[in-house]
């Protein structure tokens, strides 16, 4: 199946590619040019966020440990804030007191969340137009206040106890909550 969906992506990028050489006579040649040109800022954030992450978990273990130790929650949780694919996996483990915890926000809060806030929310509002950003905004909070049904599920099948589930998702239910109170009292 993934050989299937690689020649359609292929296939796909050579028509673009060829109409974009012909001057753009059926309209894929611009669309081609503007995801190839997409190409390097993406390419020069993901590598330059992955590059920094030892600094950030270092900066941040001396910051979040003795302020998480009071308010009794895991440092691993705010690894969560960086992408999956952008380091948020190393950055939970490495900031992690507890290793379900650090697995956890490595996985499931970084592929939700941090893939949201760093790449969803940014590249979206770059490429809607401006009409339409208000909607999107607003779809995203509406995504961002059911977060926390998805951290549970993630939870649940990770096999975490209920008091670790509620540690490692503390922030975001806070989050949500704040959302929830804004969307409906102060849209």
């Amino acid at each position: 199946m993934n050989q299937i969906i690689m020649a359609c992506m292929a296939f796909g990028a050579i028509l673009g590619g060829v109409d974009r050489i012909l001057n753009n006579r059926f309209g894929l040649g611009e669309k081609f040019e503007e995801g190839f040109m997409l190409l390097g800022p993406l390419a020069l954030s993901m590598p330059g966020i992955i590059c920094l992450v030892p600094a950030i978990s270092s900066l941040l273990a001396t910051v979040l440990t003795p302020l998480c130790s009071a308010l009794h929650l895991d440092p691993g949780t705010f690894g969560g804030i960086l992408a999956i694919d952008m380091g948020g996996y190393q950055l939970a483990e490495h900031l992690a007191q507890n290793p379900s915890i650090g697995r956890f926000a490595g996985i499931i809060l970084s592929a939700t969340f941090g893939c949201t806030v760093i790449f969803t929310i940014p590249v979206g509002m770059s490429l809607i137009p401006e009409n339409a950003r208000h909607e999107f905004l607003h779809g995203i909070l509406i995504g961002l206040m059911v977060l926390p049904l998805a951290l549970l599920a993630g939870g649940l099948v990770q096999k975490m106890s209920p008091g670790e589930l509620l540690q490692a998702s503390f922030p975001i239910l806070v989050l949500a909550a704040v959302l929830c109170v804004g969307m409906t009292r102060i849209p």
